[in-house]
């Protein structure tokens, strides 16, 4: 077989396998839907979905399914069910580098198409890979052309709590930090009485990565340079939780009354699921308690719960 043949049969997803991702998901909702009555009763609750990591790309060593992940992206997109969600939160890294801009650009392109499946609002942060060799101007005008937003942090309030999403620069292409005015911006805006749920694509403080082979000999590089400041000036505020990706394995760090939480990745979630079918969450709150239940189809691959 040709190399283009190859690629071709490598990057199909079948119609026997997007059947059975549907009853998969269609599985997981009701698990979670299930899981949050137990938790929340009658009270109002917003869904959200996140998911985190997606790395689409070209194969190497370390990353042999990136070549299938838009498109699994798009399946599992295809599946959610219309109107469940509130919002979504794409979480950063929706691409792994290429070598060229031009290229991460068209996979981020492929990415934000998949996207257009859902039918409630969506959220995106940028995450290290994001911005690795996507310039800011071309990185916003992708977005624009489908419509979404191109700043990539801000506040929403909700009836019971506030949301914050957080962009990232970086100088080494991969440990991320906060600027200077973002933290200003953070400070002067978030509402000081109202709970509070963090999204940011790198964590704020240390996660554990003793056994993340990623990580394990370069954990400087698996949270924000300046995340423990951030999370010294807002320690003080009714948060419950903080959610971040990066690391591609899921953990929970307690962090005062809080905590800190990484997601498992879309792809790349060493060793969850051999198969790949690509990995999402459910995180849902009253704006007292929370409920965050990650999925491999529907199979609960990890799972955390709080209060405030």
């Amino acid at each position: 077989m040709s190399r283009a043949g190859h690629e071709a049969k490598e990057t199909r997803i079948s119609r026997r396998e997007v059947l059975r991702l549907s009853l998969l998901t269609l599985a997981g909702m009701l698990y979670a839907g299930c899981s949050a009555r137990r938790i929340f009763a009658d009270r109002q609750v917003v869904k959200l979905l996140l998911i985190t990591d997606v790395h689409a790309g070209t194969i190497d060593i370390l990353r042999p399914s990136n070549r299938l992940e838009t498109n699994m992206l798009k399946a599992v997109l295809k599946l959610m069910p219309k109107n469940y969600f509130d919002r979504a939160i794409q979480l950063g890294d929706m691409v792994v580098n290429t070598g060229t801009e031009q290229k991460d650009i068209e996979n981020l392109r492929a990415n934000l198409s998949a996207f257009k499946e859902l039918s409630c609002p969506q959220k995106h942060l940028v995450g290290n890979h994001d911005i690795r060799q996507i310039t800011e101007d071309n990185l916003k005008k992708t977005f624009r052309e489908f419509g979404l937003q191109d700043q990539f942090y801000g506040i929403e309030e909700f009836a019971n709590f506030q949301a914050v999403w957080l962009d990232q620069i970086t100088e080494n292409g991969v440990n991320g930090f906060l600027p200077e005015e973002r933290i200003d911006w953070l400070i002067r805006n978030i509402n000081p009485v109202m709970p509070t749920v963090i999204f940011s694509h790198q964590s704020l403080v240390p996660p554990d990565v003793s056994e993340n082979y990623l990580f394990r000999d370069r954990p400087q590089d698996s949270y924000l340079v300046n995340g423990p400041e951030v999370w010294a000036a807002i320690r003080h505020l009714p948060i419950l939780a903080i959610v971040s990706g990066h690391t591609h394995l899921p953990s929970v760090i307690p962090a005062d009354l809080t905590q800190m939480i990484s997601l498992p990745a879309f792809s790349e979630h060493l060793g969850i699921n051999p198969q790949n079918p690509g990995v999402y969450s459910i995180f849902q709150t009253d704006g007292i308690k929370f409920f965050l239940s990650s999925y491999s189809g529907a199979a609960s691959v990890f799972k955390t719960e709080g209060s405030i």
